[in-house]
Parts: structure tokens; C-alpha cells; sequence
């Protein structure tokens, strides 16, 4: 199945993320960024978006709520587009590196969720104490 990747955020952060992926993977022939930055109104975005054709569109926003976003879900009812919010860089590579086949919906929750797990609070207490564990379970 083939699927297109589409970063739409406020300001440059869809840009930022899609070079950031360019540096980790190289060239990505089908993932796109639009930003209000260059496209000063949802609705030019929406436009932009709207024209692109593939088997499966993934639609991943900043945020949820956002006038980006807003604009973008109006594309959800197509059977062949997933819209995300949430952006970040983990899932983006996720996303590009998985085939997804039969029940995409699925898959793409599931990379989803998982993304999750990269967001935490570090507690450098508790790292401290857990490596001090490791130390001590090595003699």
C-alpha cells in the first residue's frame, strides 16, 4: 500500500520535523510539509493537501484543536486518510518505516500509542538510585 506522509503544523515546526526526518532516513520521497509559516492560512493548507492523491494519506498535526487541524479533519471522512495530532519525530519515523497493509487503521493506532511511551518526565533521582541498584546487583 502506498502511503504519503503529511506534516501540517503552525509556524515552521512540520518543516523542522520533515528535515530532522531527512537527516535520520535521507530523502523521503513521500513525506510533505506545510507550515503556516509559508501558507498563512489553514485553509491554503487545506487546499494543498487536499490535492495530493495516494492510497493512504497520514495527516499528522501539531495539535489537537489547533486552526491547522481544524482545518485538516474535514479530510477524515475520506476512507483513505488518517488524521493525527500530536506531532513528533518518533512516531514521523515510525510511520515512514512501516509498511502498513490490510487493516492500516490499526497499525497506525498502534504507532500511535506507542509514541506515547517516548513522552516521560525524567527523574534523575530515580535514575540514580536504579543505577546505583545495577551496581550494586554486579558484585
Amino acid at each position: 500500500m502506498n502511503k504519503t506522509i503529511i506534516l501540517a503544523s503552525h509556524g515552521n515546526l512540520a518543516n523542522g520535523m520533515l528535515s530532522a526526518v531527512e537527516m535520520i532516513l535521507g530523502s523521503v520521497a513521500d513525506i510533505y510539509a506545510f507550515g503556516l509559516e509559508q501558507y498563512e492560512t489553514p485553509q491554503a493548507i487545506y487546499e494543498q493537501v487536499e490535492c495530493i492523491d495516494n492510497d493512504l494519506l497520514l495527516v499528522i498535526c501539531d495539535l489537537k484543536g489547533g486552526s491547522v487541524y481544524n482545518q485538516l479533519v474535514q479530510m477524515g471522512k475520506r476512507d483513505n486518510v488518517c488524521i493525527i495530532s500530536g506531532m513528533n519525530l518518533g512516531m514521523i519515523l515510525e510511520l515512514a518505516l512501516t509498511q502498513l497493509n490490510g487493516n492500516c487503521r490499526e497499525a497506525v493506532k498502534s504507532i500511535v500509542e506507542n509514541s506515547k511511551d517516548g513522552v516521560e518526565l525524567f527523574d534523575y533521582e530515580k535514575a540514580l538510585s536504579d543505577n546505583e541498584k545495577e551496581e550494586d546487583s554486579l558484585w
